[in-house]
């Protein structure tokens, strides 16, 4: 799929780099991208670039949970905003992950409250996170390119979120981890729950679906985790029917390995997409052995543009 200019376009989408596309790919799809900022120590940069490999992440500063991420402000997207309105973009369709994960659904409508009457602008809340954001993105530009109206996109990207599920197992001592134990628990019972989390190496798995972030199971056994989301597949694709996925990582893909056996040798019909890694500001996040899956039913993702060629992440 190559680039498209503006004024050719039915409709613009704007989304923020925690979709886990590469700059390049969201180029492809006529997407415009709002990088967050990745601080770590003394360093600060946007990640515009595909971050390809380990080293490459040390020499940026990148340190598992030593960085931080500072997600794009509702300045940013009024500016990209007005930089589609500058091109002749009257619609504006601005794709972002759930809320109970990101604040740019509420940045964006701020943003889009900014610019009043100079485009309509409508905020997707995918009610996902990371490459399942991806995906909606990637299915909403495909839409566009095989000339659905936007009304009709619409309610399919809404629906096409709906159908996506994110399962992943982030690192023990990540951000997200611990964000979650602050919010269940408190005081004494947090700090012991942590630091029993520390000790034993224990790792969690995590559903992101319809908006809601729920941790599904504890193991320290990262085979037994791994096992539990090919057989939550299974489960999803025996009532549903076949499914596409997306296989995720943080830094190193040897981390798929136990991820991979069970979904060849489990009996449900899939097709493997792609494999990504997770953007800088992404694994800053969640840390840098987290592993996981981003799957939707074929039903869903074949159903509107199937005519166009997709652009989620290839294979390495």
């Amino acid at each position: 799929m190559t680039d498209t200019a503006v004024g050719e376009k039915s409709f613009g989408i704007v989304c923020d780099s925690g979709c886990d596309l590469t700059p390049a790919q969201l180029g492809r799809l006529g997407v415009a991208l709002v990088p967050h900022h990745v601080n770590a120590g003394q360093q600060s940069w946007l990640d515009r670039v595909n971050v390809s490999d380990d080293d490459a992440l040390e020499r940026m500063g990148v340190r598992g949970t030593d960085a931080m991420v500072e997600e794009a402000g509702a300045d940013e997207l009024l500016a990209a905003y007005r930089r589609l309105v500058d091109e002749g973009c009257k619609i504006i369709v601005s794709v972002h992950s759930a809320k109970a994960l990101s604040a740019m659904c509420g940045r964006a409508r701020e943003a889009a409250a900014r610019l009043g009457d100079a485009a309509r602008v409508e905020v997707l809340d995918t009610g996902t996170a990371s490459i399942g954001t991806g995906i909606v993105v990637e299915r909403l530009s495909a839409m566009r390119a095989a000339g659905v109206p936007l009304e009709d996109a619409l309610l399919a990207a809404r629906e096409i979120a709906a159908g996506v599920r994110l399962m992943f197992i982030p690192e023990s001592s990540s951000r997200l981890v611990r964000r979650r134990a602050r919010s269940r628990h408190s005081g004494l019972v947090s700090r012991a729950s942590m630091l029993r989390v520390r000790l034993v190496g224990e790792r969690g798995l995590f559903l992101v679906s319809r908006g809601e972030v729920t941790q599904t199971m504890r193991s320290t056994d990262i085979a037994d985790l791994c096992g539990r989301i090919a057989h939550a597949m299974s489960a999803i694709a025996h009532a549903e029917g076949p499914l596409d996925y997306v296989e995720l990582y943080g830094c190193d893909r040897k981390a798929l390995r136990p991820l991979e056996k069970p979904l060849d040798t489990n009996e449900f019909e899939a097709e493997r997409m792609g494999v990504t890694r997770v953007s800088p500001s992404n694994v800053g996040f969640v840390g840098r052995p987290a592993v996981g899956v981003a799957f939707v039913p074929d039903s869903l993702f074949e159903r509107v543009g199937a005519n166009q060629p997709t652009d989620v992440p290839a294979d390495d």
